[in-house]
């Protein structure tokens, strides 16, 4: 009996130290489903997830993966879910709550207009909450941009809302805040201050062609059709390969 209780304790204190690290393999694992995923080799990729979440229901990253596998079936409530669960286990991760905020959105676009003021409300809580967390992440907030023009007041949207966002853009960016404020202001058909912004976006940077091509729509929308021809051709000079410009020139009615 002396020989054997050693043993066992020695056996026990094994198991503890086995039981409080993750086995040596998961991130081996965890590589591996990500390869799966990469190659489009969604069957596999899903079981590899499922597998490594069923080693570790507090794996975030087999999650969310689960939910980009959802997304790429179309199954948007499935793609909430994981997310939800996601900013969860991993409340810290801004990308998780841009992407929740995303699914919120496909879901409030397909609900009943019962449902929809409340997924608009979440989505618009996630996307803020996703900015608050990485202020710096031009996306998160063109996404946030994108909300507030299309959301109701009472879900919380509005254009002053959108050029504030876009101000905070420009702090960070100045180009793509010109061009973020000048496609709200066309879409306000707000047409001096939108060629305001997208001059001033030219000026941030000389060589871009696209604050022409943005320049030649207005002007084309606006019916002034000389001088969307020469924004066209100033985008060519800039780039001439640049598809949009030549596009939209060959198009415009003289």
């Amino acid at each position: 009996m002396r020989r054997i209780l050693p043993v066992l304790l020695a056996a026990l204190a094994a198991c503890a130290v086995l039981a409080a690290e993750p086995p040596a393999t998961a991130p081996a694992a965890l590589a591996a489903a990500r390869e799966l995923y990469t190659a489009r080799r969604d069957a596999e990729a899903q079981a590899a997830f499922e597998r490594l979440l069923a080693a570790d229901p507090a794996n975030h990253e087999a999650v969310y993966h689960l939910g980009r596998l959802a997304k790429r079936r179309g199954d948007w409530p499935a793609v909430a879910k994981f997310y939800e669960r996601c900013t969860v286990l991993a409340p810290a991760n801004a990308l998780y709550w841009a992407d929740l905020g995303e699914a919120y959105g496909k879901l409030a676009g397909k609900a009943g207009i019962f449902e929809q003021l409340g997924l608009a409300r979440k989505c618009r809580t996630a996307l803020e909450k996703a900015i608050a967390l990485a202020p710096d992440a031009l996306d998160y907030r063109q996404g946030l941009v994108e909300f507030y023009e299309k959301a109701p007041g009472i879900a919380g949207g509005g254009r002053d809302k959108a050029l504030a966002q876009a101000t905070e853009i420009a702090k960070r960016d100045p180009y793509a805040g010109a061009m973020t404020t000048g496609g709200i202001q066309t879409r306000a058909r707000q047409w001096a201050a939108a060629e305001a912004a997208f001059r001033a976006a030219a000026q941030a940077r000389p060589t871009a062609p696209e604050p022409h091509v943005s320049l030649g729509d207005l002007f084309a929308r606006r019916g002034d059709p000389a001088r969307a021809r020469a924004a066209y051709q100033e985008a060519l000079r800039l780039a001439p390969q640049f598809k949009p410009a030549a596009e939209a020139l060959a198009k415009l009615k003289p």
